[in-house]
């Protein structure tokens, strides 16, 4: 939720469907990172656990409304109150940026601030891992007023784009098309894995707006 195709009610309307995913754009590089995050965040994990502050790690959530569900990375024990935190691993140009910045991406505060509001906690942490040297930044994040209504928003643009497709309204495609070629300019609706299903369904019906990413 947050990124790229993740932004589009087209996009959810069609997995919601069933749509066919086109994966093949995800090289054997694309694999290897994937490989190398979840060694990491095993390796993060056992670092908390040994530290003897590990509550409980890959904990699902599951919210109604709207219909949401995933995983936690670790919940830790931080001067007896519960925390909640997700590990990022990211190459030396976003980790510098992170750090100096001591701000997360929209979509990864999007991820956090939902476990947060799923598991009824105030506090969290995104702990990025840079890649290239093993350094670690840790960047706190509290389900205040601010992030409340960060959130609400995300929910309230999911809550309409979960309806569309409940009363079978497909959505108007929210990225513009080249009118010579009728294809899209744009590399997110260009990389989306739904594409195909996409552009053989028609024009849509009823117009929601991409989803508005948070300015941090």
């Amino acid at each position: 939720v947050g990124y790229g195709h993740g932004t589009c009610p087209r996009y959810w309307f069609h997995a919601f469907t069933g749509a066919w995913f086109d994966e093949s754009r995800t090289d054997a590089q694309g694999v290897a990172n994937m490989d190398t995050g979840t060694h990491e965040h095993e390796n993060m994990e056992r670092f908390f656990e040994e530290a003897g502050i590990l509550v409980a790690n890959e904990v699902e959530i599951t919210i109604e409304n709207p219909p949401v569900r995933g995983f936690v990375d670790a919940i830790i024990d931080w001067h007896g109150e519960e925390i909640v935190g997700e590990f990022k691993t990211t190459r030396q140009e976003g980790f510098v940026f992170r750090e100096i910045s001591g701000k997360p991406t929209n979509y990864h505060l999007i991820q956090l601030l939902t476990y947060l509001r799923a598991l009824n906690k105030k506090r969290g942490f995104l702990l990025y891992l840079n890649k290239n040297d093993q350094t670690v930044c840790v960047i706190p994040v509290e389900l205040d007023e601010t992030n409340e209504a960060i959130i609400e928003e995300v929910f309230e643009w999911l809550r309409t784009t979960r309806a569309a497709w409940e009363a079978g309204t497909l959505p108007e495609r929210p990225f513009r098309r080249n009118k010579a070629t009728g294809l899209p300019e744009n590399k997110v609706c260009r990389e989306c894995p739904v594409k195909r299903d996409c552009f053989e369904a028609g024009d849509g019906v009823v117009k929601i707006a991409r989803m508005e990413l948070p300015t941090l």
